[in-house]
């Protein structure tokens, strides 16, 4: 089994010192769930990165789900399925 680092272990060095510990936060959004438009997933992307970051930092989040009747009308796509 392969041994995996984690990031916060990992000693980075400038100039001869250390730099401290490292943490990396996400914030993770996904069409249509978060947003139909690039606008919309950038924003809910970043809204769920300060997330990450408020809560701790070191983290990854999800966006919130957006409501249907957030999304334009002319956006939407309704398909039945064929049972």
């Amino acid at each position: 089994m392969r041994e995996t680092a984690k990031l916060h272990d990992l000693v980075v060095m400038h100039q001869g010192r250390s730099v401290g510990s490292i943490t990396a936060s996400f914030g993770v959004a996904a069409l249509p769930d978060h947003g139909m438009t690039e606008k919309d997933l950038l924003q809910a992307g970043d809204a769920a990165l300060y997330s990450a970051k408020r809560e701790g930092r070191d983290r990854v989040v999800l966006a919130e789900t957006t409501a249907l009747t957030d999304i334009p009308a002319d956006l939407i796509r309704i398909t039945q399925s064929k049972a």
